[in-house]
């Protein structure tokens, strides 16, 4: 899965979130037989599939709100969004945390990758990820998608329950800001100013030429008079393209 991008009106909407991921890493998420319902542990991959070493990557909030509890002997953090109608733990983190009663915005660093537990139920580092609808775990969603890793039922597992496969998920592109919007716009007005400078030469170049085929001997004329209609249909082209 890639990146979207969506409408501000639809990317706002509640329980709207996105992969606690920087931008373009990809994860694996995948759950187990001793997991509570709806809970998902990531751990960075290639996008191929190859294990990579993720410890001490950075845990971003998956949606802008508010951090309601910080644990470092469990390795926990725990955000409010939406008027507390949802709500995101993430489990198993390393420092630096955030303060509660902090507000984030989607992206921020709340913590890094770890094994961190304080009764040792961790067995290697990974991001331990839930998210909550009205005090009850749910199934994760990114981009508005269900991620179907997620488990939904009773935590008592009977004997034939089996996890489903694992899923690839891209960290998303940063969150618009009035910066990042300044710098694009900034890069699109040198480039269309390289691109005039460019088509302007040309145009001086072409115009340069025809003066020289005017003045040619009377026994080039028609040859003359042929690239000249040529080269002033081309400076005619590159004009209504500058102008565009």
């Amino acid at each position: 899965m890639s990146a979207i991008r969506t409408p501000d009106d639809e990317v706002n909407k509640p329980g709207y979130f996105y992969p606690p991921f920087r931008e373009g890493w990809w994860y694996q998420g995948a759950t187990y037989a001793g997991h509570s319902d709806a809970s998902v542990d990531w751990n960075r991959r290639t996008k191929n599939g190859g294990w990579l070493e993720d410890t001490g990557d950075p845990v971003l909030a998956a949606a802008d709100g508010t951090v309601v509890e910080v644990d470092p002997h469990d390795g926990v953090v725990m955000l409010k969004h939406w008027n507390d109608t949802y709500r995101t733990e993430y489990r198993h983190m390393t420092g630096p945390f955030p303060k509660v009663g902090d507000k984030v915005q989607r992206g921020d660093r709340i913590g890094s990758i770890g094994n961190v537990a304080g009764d040792g139920r961790s067995f290697g580092a990974h991001l331990h990820h839930v998210h909550y609808r009205g005090g009850k775990r749910v199934q994760q969603s990114f981009y508005g998608k269900p991620v179907p890793v997620s488990v939904i039922g009773s935590d008592s597992k009977p004997a034939s329950w089996k996890a489903p496969d694992p899923v690839m998920m891209l960290g998303p592109a940063p969150k618009a800001t009035w910066e990042s919007a300044f710098k694009e716009a900034k890069a699109a007005l040198d480039k269309a100013q390289s691109d005039l400078a460019v088509a302007a030469a040309k145009i001086t170049d072409q115009a340069k030429r025809i003066d020289e085929l005017e003045q040619a001997p009377a026994a080039d004329c028609h040859e003359a008079e042929n690239t000249i209609a040529d080269l002033k249909d081309r400076i005619d082209k590159v004009k209504a393209l500058v102008t565009l």
